[in-house]
């Protein structure tokens, strides 16, 4: 989209009217135009729009020199503008253009030229799928019987041009593989798409194969692909000649070694010199016979190699999946152009499978010669490893032995030569090499593994073993208790055994945990515990000793494991049978939770700095340790120590009944809470609902706010002070009229909250402050820490959405606070570091604003505060550690930012009324969203909100305008800050909402908000609000993937349960006014102050609920459709009209709500599927539904649901789709009615 929003439209337009101004061929003009859409300086679809554009031009010549243009960058412009090409929205304008009559009939030649290039287009694109349209076209249009010329067979050649590629994304540089930062940035390559370090890709280069006239850049593969020659005869000469030298070397230094070694190495060199030779007479054959022909010399080409743009379209599509993985569900499947990579790459099978049979059978022709190569310098290795291992003979230290020579078994069991424990000495040059040197062919290359590979890497010298140090396996001798032997363990590994039956329980077990626990696990048990610290598991394996000890037989077995692999935690519930002593045998379930970590250091204890080597496998895969073990049993189970006769647990499960009993009754009898915050821009009351069928969406029952900011009034004098008397008691009066609302509301003085925030925690009266509020008004003061107000705030955020992913950020009048936060399903998630916080509220912004104006060089000053800012914000950003979901997303389609405080909601305030849709329809900030263009547009916002003196705009007030000037100054640093943001989204949840979003149970959290807040509408209603939604649900087909139609996935099932609890609510209503009051409900009506609905949910239920009533809106409302739809995508919107028909028809059946479950008395479902063969000519693709009905039913008779069912079917002619009868996106539908005596 960038192209939309910059000068590159109106620059290809000028070239455009330029090529097409004469009716003579500007071939110069045309072939520049087609350079600037190969090498995307404009974007295909740009190009596309202003060629049909100019199109649209009356005049016949300007009509033949656009054509003429077109077919030009068809034919060089690349594939991706071949697509926009072959789009709907282009193919469709021909047509119109050669069926129109009348005044808008185009001239005779320029309709002969339409078919004429529709034809060559179809026959140059048959064998593509991705252009099938064109042909489809083609084939309309013969049908309709129009006369094209003769046909022309034309390669497919002649549309093929090369494009520069797709833009790959990677964590770390791809040549040099080092990490990018915030000082080592991200450039890629214009060649092979990339990405590399500055290093890596310093050099430019035209790339006129890709339509890149001027120098761009490269990366240094590229760069010296593209420029180097091709290797001569001479340079295979030299590479042979160097080969042959580096041979002659070794057999020199073989000679004193081995007679064999030096035999090898003869034979080798001898075949290398025929192989040389075969080579040199091939080559000068071919050349000869090339020459002869006068046809250059091509080196044949296998039939089963892969062209160039398979492997790219191969390339292209491991890409476009490894983006989309963590998309929404679906949105994989609705890419078209996946889709038709993938068939073209399915038919590739057979070709790569030959590939890999031949790369195979190279690999181990290349292995032969390796090891033929290699062979011959292992018998002095083998030498050099024995006498390195061993003292010379005439050693003169202290206790120095004789070594004899080993056994060859021996050597088989000998640690590889890499080890450099077994380097400790140098051989002497007295001592003659071992008599025996056949024995030393059998030991493994250094290169390949040894025979017996051990589970782990053999232990380096200067890393200690994972495992207890135990003394070796031999068969005559026994281990000593309390005397092992420093290392004997490691060697016992490397020969791949395990220490089993030689060591006693004690070993055994402490060898176990010393596999798989760090050495500074802790350890938590009902009756125990143990923390971590140095060597802390040796405690824990004591308690597991005098665990064996109470009880020698213990049987565990588990049946339930889960893993959460973004926190490295396993559950494990298991169940226990165990006796202890004489107690009787007992059995008890028990939930082990098991923190894990790959991070050890060369101690293995568990450290945060990254893996080390102790933690690589042998297989090179990071190996995971158990750092904590938490044993968590049920108070049932646990309280059968204390009592095996059952009086115990008795006694639990009454305490049990009885809290429920008292929770129930206490929310029941005392649900409403008055939270009252005092922020720095004011003061917040409110009281909320928290009964718990409407818990989740904290409906608010009573709300004010006081505009005394705190902030302001410790800086009235200019320098900071005390909060002024005056203000304290404005903050009394204030208080005390809210605590009579309390009373008239019935709320009892326990749930009464006053949360005070920064203003209050860092005034310098706040001790004072707070005093005089408790003696006014009884209430105490609960003062939230720094870190306290980030959590909270951050909960607040949690609960104004479904789902939260991305980056979190809150900005109060003194300070902004950032963090980041995955939550789900009541799950809140957020970073282990808590939120950063910085001093750069919208108040105090807008003070040091006002202080940088008043320097002499107020723009320098205020470009280094944003280079300060900015680099604070970037250190948090990498301070934050996102977890491994959010940083792929960070590199792979971008992050959402939700942010919340009062000076982010008045720019999204400002935002909404600068919205292209205008009045914006929906005058809630919880769930606006924009995107990063839309958010960074400070200029225009600022200009917007200056205004505002002139003309009032809705929620700025005269203060909020005031802070809008450093509110667009922190804009500007966050977005250059954190350049990987895309989406934006505004949420009103802050302290207060975070503050009573805590105090839910898990369940409720759980709950969606949209459903959650509907659900007291249908109990008086809707009796079957669940069966309804279950048979909207079934008019919805299911996803085709033949076809590959699918309904939008944002009508989803709590939509649609939000549907059949609102669906009667307006039955009482006059009709007139039923579709009315329906579409506000979700705006302005009964559901304004659910908490936790995005806008996109808001606008789907209102348009369907407006349907469900007809959809006829009365002035002067009847534009509020239209302005609801353009929030929308297309597709949402004409689903809405559907869904509303449906619904419409359920409500002629069942015009209570109240559906019969029994087979015999239900009056209605519905199947519904994606088919084809639907349209008057049987061309469409369309939804069947076929609706099932009790024949014999009064509710059911044709005279009832025939016209209600003819709506439905309405709603797929071309008239009604979004967006217009040619270009709008509609589904066709057809109805089909069976009626049976019982559904």
């Amino acid at each position: 989209m960038a192209g939309w929003f910059s000068s590159g439209s109106s620059m290809l337009d000028e070239h455009i009217e330029k090529a097409t101004s004469s009716s003579l061929e500007d071939m110069a003009t045309s072939l520049e135009i087609s350079d600037l859409i190969r090498s995307k300086t404009v974007q295909p679809r740009e190009a596309m729009r202003a060629l049909k554009k100019r199109l649209g031009n009356k005049n016949p010549n300007v009509q033949l020199s656009t054509l003429r243009l077109t077919d030009t960058c068809v034919k060089n412009g690349g594939s991706h503008f071949l697509a926009e090409i072959a789009s709907r929205e282009f193919m469709d304008n021909l047509v119109s253009l050669i069926h129109a009559a009348g005044p808008s009939a185009v001239n005779d030649d320029v309709r002969q030229r339409l078919l004429d290039l529709i034809q060559t287009w179809a026959v140059a694109t048959k064998a593509r799928p991705e252009l099938s349209y064109i042909g489809t076209v083609y084939d309309g249009l013969q049908r309709d019987g129009l006369a094209f010329p003769p046909k022309v067979d034309i390669a497919t050649s002649m549309v093929d041009s090369s494009a520069p590629p797709e833009w790959t994304d990677s964590d770390v540089c791809m040549r040099c593989r080092t990490a990018f930062t915030f000082t080592n940035r991200k450039h890629h390559c214009r060649n092979c798409g990339n990405v590399f370090d500055q290093q890596c890709s310093a050099k430019t280069l035209a790339l006129p194969h890709l339509g890149i006239m001027t120098p761009v850049r490269v990366d240094d593969g590229c760069y010296d692909r593209l420029t180097r020659r091709p290797r001569s005869a001479r340079v295979e000469s030299s590479f042979d000649e160097d080969l042959k030298r580096a041979l002659q070397m070794s057999l020199e230094e073989a000679k004193a070694y081995s007679s064999a070694g030096y035999a090898a190495i003869a034979l080798s060199l001898k075949e290398a010199e025929e192989q040389a030779q075969r080579h040199a007479a091939n080559f000068k054959k071919s050349t000869t016979a090339a020459a002869a022909a006068s046809v250059p010399f091509v080196m044949p080409k296998n039939e089963y190699e892969l062209s160039y743009v398979e492997a790219e379209n191969i390339n292209l599509f491991a890409t476009l999946v490894d983006r989309l993985q963590h998309q929404p569900p679906g949105t994989i499947l609705r890419e078209p152009q996946i889709q038709e990579l993938y068939e073209s790459i399915g038919t590739l099978r057979p070709k790569l499978a030959r590939t890999l049979g031949e790369t195979m059978s190279k690999s181990d022709a290349l292995l032969d010669l390796h090891a033929k190569l290699s062979t011959p310098s292992l018998a002095p290795t083998a030498a050099e490893s024995y006498y390195l291992a061993s003292p010379p003979a005439d050693s003169t230290e202290p206790g120095a032995t004789q070594h004899q020579p080993p056994s060859p078994q021996q050597y088989q069991s000998q640690p590889s030569p890499s080890q450099p424990q077994q380097y400790q000495s140098q051989p002497s040059p007295s001592q003659p090499p071992p008599s025996q040197p056949q024995q030393y062919q059998s030991q493994p290359s250094p290169s390949q593994p040894p025979p017996s590979q051990p589970p782990f890497p053999p232990q380096q010298a200067s890393a200690p073993s994972p495992y207890p140090t135990l003394p070796p396996v031999q068969p005559d001798a026994q281990p000593q208790p309390g005397q092992p032997l420093p290392g004997a363990y490691g060697q016992a590994a490397s020969q791949n055994t395990a220490p089993q039956s030689p060591y006693a329980p004690h070993q055994a077990l402490h060898a176990a945990l010393a596999k798989y626990f760090t050495k500074n696990a802790s350890f938590v048990h009902p009756v125990c515990r143990v923390d971590s610290f140095a060597n802390s598991r040796w405690f824990i394996a004591q308690i597991y000793l005098w665990y064996k000890v109470m009880s020698p037989k213990v049987d565990i077995t588990s049946y339930s494991i889960g893993y959460d692999k973004e926190n490295l935690v396993l559950y494990v519930a298991s169940q226990q049978y165990w006796r202890l002593w004489f107690f009787p045998p007992l059995r008890a379930r028990l939930l082990s939770v098991l923190s894990l970590t790959q991070d050890v250091d060369e101690d293995f204890n568990a450290v945060a700095d990254g893996p080390t080597t102790n933690s690589i496998s042998a297989t090179g895969t990071r190996k995971y340790y158990i750092k904590s073990q938490h044993d968590m049993y049920e108070p049932n189970e646990l309280v059968r120590y204390i009592s095996p006769l059952g009086l115990a647990t008795a006694l639990v499960t009454l305490l049990q009944i009885w809290a429920t009993i008292f929770c129930v009754i206490a929310s029941t009898l005392s649900f409403p809470i008055i939270s009252l915050e005092d922020s720095v821009n004011g003061i917040r009351f409110s009281i909320t609902n928290l009964s718990p069928h409407t818990a989740r969406s904290l409906p608010t029952l009573y709300q004010d706010r006081e505009a005394i900011s705190l902030y302001d009034a410790q800086y009235s004098t200019g320098q900071k002070g005390p909060i002024p008397q005056d203000v304290i008691d404005t903050v009394l009066a204030a208080l005390k009229r809210f605590k009579t609302v309390c009373v008239d509301f019935g709320v009892p003085e326990t749930n009464i909250r006053i949360l005070a925030t920064e203003a209050t925690r860092t005034a310098v009266n706040s001790d004072d402050y707070r005093k005089q509020i408790k003696d006014a008004t009884g209430w105490e003061v609960d003062m939230l820490p720094k870190e306290a107000e980030g959590r909270i705030g951050a909960l607040g955020v949690a609960s104004s959405f479904d789902k939260v992913q991305g980056l979190v950020m809150d900005l109060g009048g003194g300070s902004t606070q950032i963090t980041w936060m995955m939550a789900e399903d009541g799950k809140v998630v957020t970073s282990p570091k808590g939120s950063f916080s910085f001093p750069y509220g919208a108040a105090a912004m807008g003070r040091e604003l006002a202080l940088i104006a008043d320097q002499p060089k107020p723009e320098e000053a205020r470009q280094s505060l944003a280079a300060k800012i900015t680099a604070q914000f970037q250190q948090a950003y990498d301070d934050l550690d996102l977890p491994t979901a959010l940083d792929h997303r960070a590199h792979h389609g971008g992050l959402t930012l939700y942010l919340s405080g009062g000076g982010f909601r008045g720019w999204g305030y400002l935002l909404m009324a600068r919205h292209k849709v205008s009045p914006y329809p929906i005058p809630i900030i919880n769930g606006f969203a924009v995107s990063k263009h839309q958010f960074k547009q400070t200029v225009q916002v600022e200009s917007f909100a200056a205004e505002a003196e002139e003309h009032s705009i809705f929620r700025i007030s005269k203060r909020r305008a005031a802070q809008v000037p450093a509110v667009a100054f922190l804009v500007n640093v966050i977005i250059d800050a954190l350049p990987m943001i895309q989406e934006i989204r505004f949420c009103q949840g802050g302290v207060r909402e975070g503050f009573l979003y805590d105090l839910l149970d898990p369940s409720t959290k759980a709950l969606h908000p949209l459903p959650a807040a509907t659900a007291r509408f249908a109990s008086a209603s809707c009796p079957s609000a669940a069966a309804i939604a279950q048979l909207l649900q079934s008019a919805l087909p299911e996803k085709n993937h033949v076809l590959d139609r699918w309904a939008p996935p944002t009508i989803t099932p709590a939509v649609l349960r939000a549907v059949a609890d609102l669906m009667y609510l307006h039955a009482d209503h006059p009709k007139e006014s039923r579709a009315n009051s329906a579409i506000f409900a979700p705006l302005t009506g009964v559901l304004a102050s659910a908490h936790g609905v995005s806008h996109t949910d808001r606008a789907l239920l209102a348009l369907i609920l407006c349907k469900r009533w007809g959809g006829q809106l009365s002035p002067p409302h009847d534009n509020l459709q239209f302005r609801l739809r353009a929030i929308l995508e297309k597709p949402e919107a004409w689903w809405c009209n559907y869904v509303g028909a449906v619904a419409n028809l359920i409500g002629q059946v069942y015009p209570r709500g109240a559906i019969d479950p029994t087979p015999s008395r239900k009056r209605l479902d519905f199947q519904s599927k994606w088919t084809d063969g639907l349209g008057k000519k049987g061309l469409d693709q369309g939804v069947l539904l076929r609706i099932r009905c009790r024949d014999g039913d009064v509710m059911t008779s044709p005279t009832i649901i025939n016209p209600v069912i003819d709506e439905i079917d309405k709603v797929g002619r071309k008239k009604n789709r979004i967006g217009g009868k040619e270009f709008g996106y509609g589904v066709v539908v057809r109805t089909e009615i069976d009626r049976l005596g019982q559904l």
